[in-house]
């Protein structure tokens, strides 16, 4: 999912630069930069953001299901 909405951005930024560029504007030119960046950071940034996030419910879990007595389930076959 993540890729697909990557090629998206990619396809619709690289469109802009283009007009950008044919129409005598320069700044369009510096996306394929920030392009390549992002390609790089953008997926160690969720994979860090993931893991915090995935910490911080854990340790709320932890703490909730120590008050309550957490779950119990029960299976019969």
């Amino acid at each position: 999912m993540g890729l697909l909405q990557g090629l998206v951005v990619a396809l619709i930024s690289g469109m802009g630069a283009m007009f950008g560029a044919a129409a005598g504007d320069l700044s369009g030119l510096g996306l394929g930069a920030f392009g390549i960046f992002a390609i790089i950071l953008f997926p160690i940034f969720w994979a860090v953001a993931g893991f915090i996030f995935g910490a911080i419910t854990a340790f709320i879990y932890n703490v909730i299901a120590g008050v309550v007595g957490g779950l119990e389930i029960e299976l019969e076959q």
